[in-house]
């Protein structure tokens, strides 16, 4: 950032301290009257000939570091010490010339420092010299700024406080960057040294002379005594000499009916308002406290407290505070508090308000107070929250019982504009994205130890972070002993609607009272509403009496490769090579063979933790820069060995590197809240060029490429594009149509050809001319493009998701290869580079090589079209536990990663059996017969293991099924009945979830969409035939819910439909459930699900709720989407993670504890009790045994020999017995009992373990032979035939196959689970034959047509009206025809479009031809025209669209569009059509040269032309200001209520002619009774029409268009009311309420000015809108 950089972090931190004046605070005293010291160049403005800075000098001589003046940074002025020192081998120190202090003195020393980099301590040290400039003893003082405690990128200020010792005159200042450094880099402004105390100087502040006149002391704290005749304030006097203005105010005011106005009105002498004695006792702590309402202050206001003895003599010291602006909002009650201690002698203190001098201050204050040690805060505090609804009088001075807190600033309003309960709430605006805004409520009284739930109702209308509720709890002498804060996103609030924030706390033992706040964070624009905030205390409960043993950490579980910089190159050895970064604290660079993966060199980069930069230069070196301290560093494959280039000098943090063919490299760099910039490094003489920045306010150059004279920048965080010539430096910008200036960060830039491929995100890859920068296409894909292919210049490749394309750069068209098995789906490929192989099979074939940021590696060969995947022998990293279970046939743990990666830990080896880095991010497991199933992200893929066979990618796990239908997470998975059940969560933008039924035994997948409107299904339970799902009310990120409460639905799986949905009653939960999950069946036979904090407990025949309890409050402040884990010990308790914290149940009486309270989103139980989960959601898995429940077995013995092939978790085994055989088992816990049985009709042995508790059990069965075994499997009795609700095989003769034609078969029009019919329409057709009684196997139900990117909904009376139209025909079918246009066709219909209307019309989705006919078997067709219901249609968008100009449109050959309308439902475009026809979303943009883009009415015109509502006056002009006659404006209203209007005939009004174009529409508006004209049979349509006619219009508009009676003799409210004619009064009241009319400014309607043409536009959009 530039000039003018503001301290905010110091700032949210020293304000923290001031509002609860409980850390110790900064006390600013008056300065002195002494001159302060004078330091040489204290601002760094001078500088010298030779690049040196005046009054400073270096006292290392380190050559690495450097230090110069700088206009980089500068908090004032021009300039800087830019102070920069990038190695550990020596300091970097520098000092200022030697200053003039006075021996004896307390100073000051302050500075302000501008942190780039840190790896340790900063120093600011003082050094002392006496008068003849030689060191003495001692020699310094100084203070270390650690890492941390200085904001990077911003602005801080130092300060050391040092006294001057007896025998030194001068001081030398030195900053000192520490020996132990790595890396220290920083700018230095505005060095100062400040008297604090100088020997001889009287104290600040002076004391108060005796009260003048006699009298008892008063007090009057709170000024609510009546003024004396005198107007004397009584128990307030104004210190003479000081001059200025004490006066009872009655506005502003805190509480009661009055306060003090305080006016220091010179700047020449100062003002000091104080008190009457008030009683104190020597020795004792208090604090005393004063709320002002500063209306402006130019220097500090001081608060002070002065002692005296009982005959009124000072006594001791009086201790101050003074509060800068910064620590007292303008406008809004702040508290100012100062703690002191009674000296000795002292039994009486006066409270002193002090303007200061030189200052103008004008303030008013109320409420003041002294708080004693022990006697906690106020006397009177209360037991409860006062004024928590916001319902108690105040005027312009503030809100009763609540203030700003000190430090932040904003709008805090009592306000009737949005209420929750009574007549008023909370206004909350923080416009200061630099510093926040606090509301913070008055003391109450808490009980500590208990627990309490602290609440309130918010209405946002707009935050850009989260929303804080916050209590801070203090102990009776006022010391801060705890704080709770929990913060709530926009995901969880919503906008404008109310929502509670809610948190549940154990108040700190030592706690008396508490102050509740609403705080909008430090760096956030919040404006919202909050009503009805709450502190309640909850019922004791008496804890679950339960001892767990020691948490055991087992270690990190799930390990990938993960980095973000690699390359691969044949080097000049001729070798080829991989080159990979991991991740890492350092990270290591490592070297691979790229034919056999085998590790060549390997070593860690220091300050490397992540790294994105990385290139090959045209001298083979691999040149490569992390993202912490700017270094350059250059692998020579030759020498194998890594060498540092020196600093970059633009910034820390690189993004992203390319080499030039001539030498020269070239890096992009990153600076928060600064500006992104660009370097050069040239490779023959070693030195840099810095660009500087490419655009103001743009922090990220996040991508670039270099191609002939110039650099090419991608930018963000908004979309730009740059070009820097390589030698001039200009920088020019490239438009990208559509995408310059958007929000967004670019990805990167490639140059390939006279092709530019920018990537405006960072999967969208828009396609360019290299010279004219027109956009020829674009395409998605996975962040990397290759070369072009060695053997075609014209072709290059990329990957997107799992699939490999191949790009013509000739023809600009992409074609998806047919790969023998998808690919890795990671986001990132890394690099992407042919090589010639040099061994093996394929040696000298040309490949293609890619690696990803997970360090998968496989090279493509397009001769034979063939993959060869190659393991890298590169460090591996641990990441985040996602998903965790226990494998019931196994009892082994099954993970997966966070964003990659699966494995399997063997609790009974304590041996990690399995590792899978190149595994996609697992969301749910599940399991059924012996194998393990993955629901995987992105996409909603499943993959299916089986853990008796070897693991290998690609095979086993092994993709099963892809779910699609824009669903994304599959976390809920259950099995039951033989089947297994997949619960999904949407992709972003999108809601609804998919349920998905698998049976193993016919190997078929069954897929029901949208099983709960516009929810996900987040759990899933199977018991006796039924599938019982819990939802939750979210969907993919991006998308606000539509349902205001989650469901439970009952599913019959034999009939594959739904037959229950219901939100359950729960009692005692605070609000209705937005997410049910996880749910399963207990021991006792009931549903028991978790709701956030709340668990209860079901009865599934009634569906009554039978158990409950809140345990913790609905927060909804986690995952919307990840259930929260509910799993049955051995023993019945019942563990989860509810409140993503791990806790047991006891599910009789609902006791609970809380195991663990770290947050925990992933938990389950092995097989033997033992709990495990992932603590923090981290990398580490963790266990808490609980021996007492292990009912497992250490061993087997059969016919006295053991058995080999036995496992502790593996329970079923199939084994050749008789029920002579003898068995024999050995507990694993002493205390454990066994029991065998055989079983002879069942052919099988049970081996019966009971837990050392008595009630933990687990059986062990040992199958004779596998027939046995096959029928205890589930479902093996009546295995359920697959129910298939999509596309089956026809049962009428097949017929020869014609291009682009479907046949659906009466299968196909079975309703499915919803009762819907859904036909699936394949890729290549263009029309589909439906059998001529199709509404009649539909069931008169309508039919859906679903072809992917569009889809069609035909009524079953259309359907009927077919079927009437074929009579007479033979062997009659209906017909949809839905052709799609060729890209060339809907270019020519979209260029006919625009020239027409003289508009930028291009089309938004297919264009597709509807037709709806029959056809004969002899050839014959007929054609239906109007249809006797809508049908409806639904596209898919292309790119970004403005809803304002965009819709469905039907399109003639000519270019004649007729809007049709439609509206954007999860991301799609759905309308309704009455005729066949050529469709399609359009966008309409027309803009006209008189109507710029910041005129009021700019929407509504450009909504109305859209729409062909409204026309200009000319090609380009729109007269916005023009008069509208009556006949313009009524056949505007007709048109926008698609009035019938029948042939011109003899119409009602004389002066409208039959022949006149407004004819129809007029005589249609008076026979709706919306006009009547002037007279009995006059109209004037020419006359203007008025504001009152307008209203009067539109209003009977409404009532037709809504019925009668909606609105009548409504109040009006503008200013000028009285001005309506009595006959439109009503009407334009009605109208103003109903939100069709406003005003033209000033509050007035103008009742009789004329109508325009921009309020005629927005009076019909205003209709039209209702």
């Amino acid at each position: 950032m530039k000039k003018g950089l503001m301290k905010r972090w110091f700032c949210v931190i020293l304000s923290f301290s001031l509002v609860f004046s409980m850390s110790s605070m900064q006390a600013f005293a008056e300065s002195a009257e002494a001159a302060n010291p004078v330091i040489v160049n204290p601002g760094f403005e001078m500088e010298d000939e030779s690049g040196n800075i005046p009054g400073w000098r270096l006292i290392t001589t380190n050559e690495i570091s450097f230090l110069a003046p700088s206009t980089e940074f500068a908090r004032t002025g021009q300039k800087s010490m830019h102070f920069n020192n990038p190695t550990d081998q020596e300091q970097l120190q520098v000092a200022s010339e030697k200053i003039d202090v006075v021996p004896g003195g307390v100073y000051n020393a302050k500075a302000w420092a501008y942190v780039v980099n840190q790896s340790h301590s900063i120093g600011y040290e003082i050094h002392f010299f006496a008068a003849d400039n030689k060191s003495i003893t001692p020699s310094s003082t100084f203070k270390n700024f650690a890492k941390g405690t200085l904001a990077l990128n911003d602005w801080n200020e130092l300060l050391v406080q040092f006294t001057v010792p007896e025998n030194a005159a001068k001081v030398e200042l030195r900053f000192n960057s520490g020996k132990a450094a790595t890396h220290t880099e920083a700018y230095f402004d505005d060095v100062s040294i400040e008297a604090v105390s100088l020997p001889g100087q009287p104290e600040e502040p002076e004391e108060p002379e005796e009260p003048e006149g006699p009298g008892e002391p008063v007090r009057n704290l709170d000024f609510e005594m009546e003024p004396k005749a005198s107007g004397v304030i009584p128990g307030w006097s104004l210190k003479a000499p000081t001059v200025g203005v004490l006066e009872l105010a009655s506005s502003p005011v805190r509480g009661g009916n009055h306060s003090l106005y305080f006016a220091d009105q010179s700047d020449t002498a100062r003002t000091q308002a104080y008190s009457d004695p008030l009683d104190v006792n020597e020795g004792d702590k208090y604090v005393a406290g004063a709320y002002v309402y500063v209306m402006s202050q130019s220097h500090s206001i001081g608060f002070e407290v002065h002692f005296e003895n009982d005959l009124g003599t000072a006594v001791g010291s009086p201790t101050f505070l003074n509060f800068t602006a910064a620590q007292l909002s303008g406008k809004q009650w702040s508290l100012m508090e100062v703690p002191f201690t009674v000296p000795a002698g002292a039994t009486k203190a006066r409270l002193l308000i002090n303007s200061g001098i030189p200052s103008l201050t004008e303030a008013y204050f109320d409420d003041l107070f002294i708080t004693k040690e022990g006697g906690g805060t106020p006397v009177d505090l209360p037991n409860e929250i006062l004024n928590p609804g916001l319902e108690l009088p105040s005027d312009t001075g503030g809100i009763p019982h609540w203030s700003v807190g000190a430090g932040t600033a904003g709008v805090l309003e009592v306000s009737t504009e949005r209420v929750r309960s009574g007549s008023s709430s909370l206004y909350f605006a923080d416009r200061d994205s630099g510093q926040g805004l606090r509301a913070i409520s008055d003391p109450f009284r808490v009980e500590g130890g208990e627990t309490y739930i602290a609440g309130a109702y918010v209405n946002v209308i707009s935050q850009s972070h989260n929303i804080v509720l916050e209590a801070y709890y203090f102990d009776a002498n006022d010391a801060q002993v705890g704080v709770k804060t929990e913060l709530f996103s926009s995901n969880s609030l919503g906008t404008n609607q109310w929502s509670r924030m809610s948190t549940q706390m154990e108040v700190p033992q030592h706690a008396a009272y508490a102050r509740v706040a609403l705080y909008s964070g430090g760096v956030s624009i919040t404006e919202a509403y909050f009503d009805d905030v709450s502190f309640e205390i909850l019922p004791k409960e008496e804890p679950l009496d339960r001892v767990y043993q020691q948490a055991v950490q087992l270690g990190d579980m799930v390990s990938v490769n993960l980095g973000q910089a690699g390359q691969i190159q044949t080097n000049s050895l001729g070798e080829n090579e991989v080159y990979f970064h991991s991740n890492g604290l350092p990270g290591p660079f490592s070297v691979l063979d790229a034919e056999t993966g085998e590790l060549k060199f390997s070593q860690l980069i220091p300050n490397s933790e992540a790294m994105w930069a990385m290139t090959i230069g045209s001298d083979k070196n691999v040149y490569f820069a992390a993202t912490g301290d700017g270094l350059l560093y250059r692998y020579l494959p030759a020498e194998k060995r890594i060498e540092s280039l020196g600093v970059n000098p633009a910034d820390s943090w690189v993004w992203d590197l390319e080499a030039s063919s001539d030498g020269k490299i070239y890096g992009a760099t990153f600076q928060d809240k600064g500006i992104g910039k660009v370097f050069e490094y040239d490779i023959a003489s070693g030195t840099f060029r810095n660009y500087g920045g490419v655009m103001s306010g743009m922090d990220y150059v996040r991508g670039i490429a270099v191609h002939g004279d110039y650099i090419y920048a991608a930018l963000g965080a908004n979309v730009h594009l740059f070009k820097i010539h390589r030698v001039t430096g200009e920088k020019t910008e490239i438009p990208i149509a559509g995408y310059s200036g958007t929000v967004g960060t670019m990805a990167d830039v490639f140059v390939v050809g006279n092709k530019l491929f920018a990537s405006v995100s960072t999967m969208n890859m828009v396609v360019m001319d290299l010279d004219t920068y027109e956009v020829l296409g674009g395409f998605q894909y996975s962040n990397m493009l290759s070369e072009p292919n060695p053997h075609n210049e014209n072709e290059i490749y990329y990957k997107n998701g799992s699939e490999l394309f191949k790009y013509d750069l000739a023809q600009n068209k992409s074609v998806k290869i047919a790969l023998p098995f998808p690919l890795p789906d990671t986001l990132r490929v890394k690099d992407m580079t042919w090589i010639t192989l040099k061994e093996g099979a394929g040696a000298g074939e040309t490949v293609l090589a890619m690696i990803t940021q997970y360090g998968e590696y496989w090279y493509y060969n397009p001769k034979d079209n063939s993959i060869k995947f190659v393991d890298l022998d590169i460090a591996s990293q641990y990441v985040r536990i996602q998903a965790l279970e226990s494998g019931p046939m196994d009892g082994r743990i099954y993970m997966g990663g966070y964003q990659r990666g699966m494995s399997v830990y063997n609790p009974f080896t304590d041996e990690m059996d399995i590792n899978i880095a190149a595994f996609a991010q697992p969301e749910g497991i599940g399991f059924l017969n012996d194998h393990v199933y993955y629901g995987t992200y992105v996409g909603a893929v499943m993959y299916k293991y089986d853990p008796r066979k070897p693991a290998e990618i690609g095979s086993n796990p092994v993709l099963s099924y892809d779910i699609g239908h824009h669903q994304d997470r599959p976390f809920a998975i259950a099995s039951g009945g033989g089947k297994l059940y997949v619960g999904t969560v949407a992709d972003y933008g999108m809601l609804g979830g998919v349920l998905a039924v698998y049976d193993e035994r016919q190997d078929n997948w069954t897929q029901y969409d949208d099983v709960v409107e516009d929810q996900a299904i987040i759990g899933l339970a199977y018991k006796d035939g039924l599938l019982y799902g819990g939802t939750t009310v979210w969907g993919g990120l991006g998308i606000s819910p539509t349902q205001q409460a989650a469901k439970i639905f009952v599913w019959d799986v034999a009939q594959g439909r739904k037959v229950a949905e219901f939100t359950p009653d729960i009692p005692g939960i605070d609000e209705t459930p937005k997410m049910i999950g996880d749910i399963s069946f207990g021991p006792d036979g009931l549903l028991w699900g978790a709701v956030d904090g709340t668990i209860f407990a079901m009865d599934v025949e009634t569906k009554e709720v039978v158990k409950s309890k809140m345990i913790r409050p609905s927060l909804y402040n986690s995952s919307k989407w990840k259930p929260y884990h509910l799993r049955w010990s051995p023993d019945g308790m019942l563990y989860t993670t509810l409140s993503r914290q791990l806790t047991v149940i006891d599910p009789e009486t609902l006791q609970y504890k809380v195991i663990d309270g770290t947050f925990t989103n992933d938990m389950t139980i092995g097989l033997d009790g033992t709990i495990y989960y992932a603590p923090d959601a981290g990398t580490a898995l963790v266990k808490i045994p609980v021996p007492e429940t292990d009912a497992t077995l250490r061993s087997v013995t059969i016919d006295g020999k053991p058995f080999a092939e036995f496992s502790t978790g593996v329970t079923s085994y199939v084994k050749e017995l008789t029920a002579d055989s003898t068995i024999e088992a050995t507990p694993s816990q002493q205390g454990a009992t066994i029991a065998i049985e055989a079983m002879n009709a069942s052919e099988k042995t049970l081996i019966k373990v009971t837990g050392a508790d008595g009630k933990s059990r687990l059986n062990y069965t040992l199958y004779w032979n596998e027939a046995a075994r096959q029928k205890d499997r589930p479902g093996a009795e009546n295995p359920t035939p697959p129910v298939i609700p999509g596309p089956s095989a026809p049962s009428a003769p097949s017929e020869p196959a014609v291009e682009g034609r479907q046949i659906v078969s009466e299968n196909e029009l079975r309703p499915n689970a919803q009762g819907e019919v859904a036909v699936v329409l394949e890729p290549n057709a263009d029309h589909a034959l439906l059998p001529i009684n199709a509404g009649e196997l539909a069931g008169n139900r309508s039919i859906k047509l679903d072809g992917g990117n569009y889809a069609f909904d035909v009524p079953a009376e259309v359907m009927e009206q077919l079927k009437r139209l074929a009579e007479g025909m033979t062997g009659a079918r209906i017909k949809v025809t839905f052709e799609r246009a060729s890209e060339q066709d809907g270019e020519a219909l979209a260029h006919a479009a625009s020239t027409r209307y003289s508009a930028d019309v291009a089309a938004r989705s297919d264009i597709r031809s509807i037709l709806l006919s029959v056809v004969g078997q002899e050839g014959g067709e007929k054609k239906l025209g109007q249809f006797a219901e809508p049908v409806t249609i639904v596209f898919d968008l292309n790119g970004d669209i403005d809803p304002d100009a965009t819709g469905v449109y039907r399109i003639d050959d000519n270019g004649v569009l007729s809007y049709i309308g439609g509206a954007i439902k999860n991301g799609r475009m759905v309308t309704e059509v009455t005729t066949s026809g050529r469709y399609a979303v359009m966008q309409f943009d027309k803009t006209y040269s008189d109507v710029p883009s910041g005129h009021w009415a700019s929407r509504a015109i450009k909504k109305m032309t859209a729409m062909l509502m409204a026309q200009g006056v000319s090609e380009d002009r729109f007269a916005p200001e023009k008069v509208t006659t009556r006949a313009e404006f009524v056949a505007f209203v007709v048109r926008a209520l698609g009035l019938e209007t029948a042939e011109a005939g003899s119409g009602s009004f004389a002066d409208v002619a039959s022949d006149s174009w407004y004819a129809a529409e007029i005589e249609a508006a008076f026979q709706a009774g919306i006009v009547n004209g002037t007279s009995g049979n006059t109209f004037a349509p020419g006359a203007a029409v008025t504001r009152e006619q307008m209203a009067v219009i539109l209003y009977r508009a409404y009532e037709y268009k809504r019925g009668n009676g909606v609105v009548s003799g409504a109040s009006g409210s503008f200013a000028d009311q009285d001005a309506v004619s009595p006959w439109a009064a009503d009407a334009v009241s009605a109208a103003q309420t109903l939100g069709l009319v406003r005003g033209r400014g000033n509050d007035k309607f103008a009742p009789q000015a004329n109508l325009t043409r921009a309020e005629a536009v927005q009076g019909v959009l205003n209709l039209f809108d209702k």
